[in-house]
């Protein structure tokens, strides 16, 4: 069985895409919610690094590619078979982030139309806006607590799989 290497070039770009795009989401979006800085701080410090993480094992590859051509692996099986697990890894973390940009989008939720502007009543407003935010989020607690510790064993297992790529 062969692996087809563009889906660990196509895995990492898709992960390292939608991690940017999830980390600037969560960047405004955890300016809008009161009290769970702290949550959204170590949710975006996860993403950051299986980005990190991501963008080293393209790098790997690509350089594994180009260093490669004609050269025999001692084992070329294990080879293989790990960049197979790399690229399913990624895959699976990649369903996990896009599950979680979901969620954030739900928990985010719309605006009122007025935003404010000439109302009197502003401040009522951005307080019961701040309130439906909030039990959005604490609706949604849960699931995304559920993903935070599914992204950290993809962190862990993309990290193991980075060094062994090394080896």
């Amino acid at each position: 069985m062969t692996m087809d290497p563009f889906s660990v070039v196509v895995g990492t770009y898709s992960v390292v895409d939608i991690s940017t795009r999830l980390v600037r989401f969560l960047r405004s979006f955890k300016d809008s919610v009161a009290g769970t800085k702290d949550e959204l701080e170590s949710l975006e410090h996860e993403i950051n690094s299986i980005q990190s993480i991501s963008e080293s094992i393209k790098d790997s590859f690509e350089d594994e590619v180009k260093n490669c051509s004609g050269v025999s692996v001692a084992d070329p099986t294990k080879a293989e078979s790990l960049w197979r697990n790399v690229s399913n890894t990624l895959r699976s973390c990649e369903r996990r982030l896009g599950d979680l940009a979901e969620i954030l989008q739900h928990v985010a939720g719309e605006k009122s139309e007025d935003n404010g502007k000439g109302n009197k009543d502003h401040k009522y407003t951005a307080t019961f806006e701040s309130w439906k935010l909030q039990l959005r989020k604490n609706s949604k607690s849960a699931k995304i607590g559920q993903i935070q510790s599914d992204l950290v064993g993809y962190k862990h297992t993309l990290s193991l799989s980075l060094t062994l790529i090394g080896v």
